[in-house]
């Protein structure tokens, strides 16, 4: 299969590719001739046409003529919404998270497929003897925004939830950390609370990669329907509302368990992306563009 990526190699997720496949990275251009034209190709080289972050993204203005599938990779759908709609005529296919999938499956019915696009975004590498569960010094840490509060009102309702737990738990929430800063932080720390922004956020993001990258256990929601698909009961720590002290003593007093956890998790979160995003594009090869067109009835 020949995969033709366009819109960058993001974090050194796509390439390279494996053989027996090959793919090739386009860049950007008003025509589907003149994108490969830049590397020396034709559009018909192509057995699937994928764009990452296809929602911030120029098209080429003759894409519904391309020969074969495209494919649009969208990691942040809420933000860049009206820039996806604008695109999605000329998609065969739209890779996104499964809270993506449950939103815009409705208004492309047949296109979504669900898909972790993100991976390590920061970039994280492991530390260097990486300190067990055990002999972190910290139990729970929070890092992100948590302002404007309309923007993070889900977040910081669990925010809410784990201060309050203060005077049980050595508990740290902290935003605007420097790269260093950052890798230290989740080093030292026993457990990750990554809590979603908004219900519709809920999905598998770059902090549960970096997590498992800096050894630590990660905590996810309940109700989050994304993580539980990508990831085991046994692979994380699981909370809601009134589980969270719960969950939380439990680790503390399991950490063997625990460490089992992040060791269980560790292969699955910083393993190559490029064999999942290939499975879902045999898929798509094998049905053929007009196939995947006609699924979509009203674009």
């Amino acid at each position: 299969m020949r995969i033709a990526i366009s819109g960058g190699n993001y974090c050194g997720q796509y390439l390279p590719i494996p053989e027996p496949h090959e793919g090739l990275l386009v860049p950007c251009g008003p025509t589907l001739a003149e994108m490969f034209a830049a590397v020396d190709q034709t559009p018909d080289w192509a057995d699937a046409l994928v764009f990452v972050l296809v929602e911030s993204l120029p098209m080429p203005s003759d894409l519904e003529d391309c020969p074969c599938p495209v494919v649009g990779i969208v990691i942040d759908w809420e933000a860049w919404s009206d820039s996806l709609f604008a695109h999605a005529p000329a998609l065969d296919y739209i890779l996104s998270t499964q809270a993506g999938v449950e939103v815009l499956g409705e208004f492309f019915p047949g296109k979504l497929k669900a898909f972790v696009g993100d991976h390590n975004f920061s970039g994280m590498q492991r530390p260097n003897p990486c300190p067990p569960f055990a002999e972190r010094p910290h139990d729970v840490t929070f890092i992100g925004n948590f302002f404007p509060t309309e923007r993070f009102q889900g977040r910081n309702r669990g925010l809410n939830m784990l201060y309050r737990l203060a005077d049980r738990f050595d508990v740290r929430i902290m935003a605007k950390l420097s790269h260093e800063d950052y890798l230290a932080a989740v080093t030292d720390s026993k457990m990750l609370f990554n809590h979603a922004a908004t219900r519709i956020q809920h999905g598998v993001n770059a902090r549960n990669f970096e997590t498992a990258v800096c050894g630590a256990l990660l905590m996810g929601e309940t109700y989050n329907p994304a993580i539980r698909q990508f990831l085991e009961d046994d692979e994380l720590l699981l909370y809601d509302e009134n589980t969270l002290a719960d969950s939380i003593q439990w680790a503390l007093d399991h950490p063997d368990e625990a460490q089992r956890r992040i060791d269980k998790a560790h292969p699955k979160l910083t393993g190559p992306l490029m064999p999942r995003l290939l499975a879902v594009l045999e898929e798509i090869v094998a049905a053929g563009r007009r196939a995947a067109r006609e699924m979509c009835t009203t674009c």
